[in-house]
């Protein structure tokens, strides 16, 4: 990635120190589980449905763009779920 994770934690973001000599020598504690596991209701939870309206995003309409539809354009009614 160019621009690195994106991770707020400094000591997670750099997982260099995971291969310090003394972690693999264990004269340094491992990271602690606490901070690398991820809760099993997060994990195994279906994400939530997501909208503008349930992020708070109010759309704007753009300056110029066409009010009308492009030909051709047709939308979809129903979900189709071979689709």
């Amino acid at each position: 990635m160019p621009e690195g994770p994106r991770d707020g934690n400094p000591e997670l973001t750099d997982l260099t120190s995971a291969f310090d000599p003394g972690r693999l020598d264990g004269s340094v504690p491992p990271i602690p589980a606490s901070a690398v596991e991820i809760p099993d209701a997060t994990v195994n939870a279906f994400p939530p449905a997501m909208n503008c309206r349930s992020l708070g995003i109010t759309p704007v309409p753009l300056p110029n763009a066409p009010s009308a539809p492009p030909p051709g354009f047709k939308p979809r009614t129903t979900a189709h779920p071979a689709d």
